[in-house]
């Protein structure tokens, strides 16, 4: 029996294995296009073919399109285009409490890649995972670009201040890791800790000089 290519796109596959080799998930075809990292015209053709692909999340993480495709190191124009179909995406927590944004950070993505995320999500800066890592945790432990770094603490300076539940500061990762850019690194995140002192002191009048808050991210 012939099967058309719109149907084929929306049949669930069984026991298909690509996070750890182990662990058995049901998936779509875009699912797996984006974790071959398939080029942007066939991931269009796919989301095309069968637009609510892009809200449909695997059985094993929890994980939708744009969180496997952040994982697996996709190009930045198949992310933007994830993102301009589906922007819900970029605010969905997988079951470790984990964005598509702490995958970039994990894998190196570059910086059009983390801008686009944070435009979807500005509140990912202080969203922490089930062990309380931010993005900007990962991004300094996996050794991220200085531009992607600089982002982070521009966007959102009081992210530098926060622990992971281990008590993990940015500053204490950055000391651990021998990134090629550790030097820069600690300066941005001393810069950053210091403007927090700053703004933080109480001005002459008694009122502190704290900044507005920005959104509170959901709880992780």
């Amino acid at each position: 029996m012939r099967v058309s290519l719109a149907s084929a796109l929306t049949r669930i596959i069984e026991n298909f294995q690509f996070f750890d080799g182990s662990t058995s998930a049901q998936v779509l075809p875009l699912h797996v296009a984006v974790s071959l990292r398939a080029p942007l015209h066939v991931i269009r053709a796919i989301v095309e073919a069968y637009p609510d692909a892009l809200g449909v999340k695997e059985t094993s993480f929890k994980r939708l399109p744009l969180h496997i495709s952040t994982q697996f190191g996709a190009s930045c124009d198949v992310v933007q285009y994830l993102v301009q179909q589906h922007p819900a995406a970029a605010l969905e927590a997988d079951i470790l409490g984990r964005l598509p944004i702490h995958y970039s950070c994990s894998n190196g993505a570059p910086l059009p890649t983390i801008r686009t995320l944070l435009q979807a999500n500005p509140a990912a800066t202080l969203y922490s995972d089930y062990n309380g890592w931010l993005p900007l945790h990962d991004a300094i432990y996996l050794g991220a670009e200085t531009d992607v770094i600089r982002e982070f603490l521009v966007t959102c300076p009081a992210a530098v201040s926060l622990e992971t539940k281990k008590g993990s500061t940015a500053l204490s990762l950055a000391e651990k890791v021998s990134s090629k850019n550790k030097t820069v690194v600690l300066e941005l995140i001393r810069s950053a800790m210091a403007l927090n002192q700053t703004v933080a002191k109480p001005s002459p009048d008694g009122r502190s000089r704290t900044p507005p808050k920005r959104a509170t991210p959901a709880a992780a």
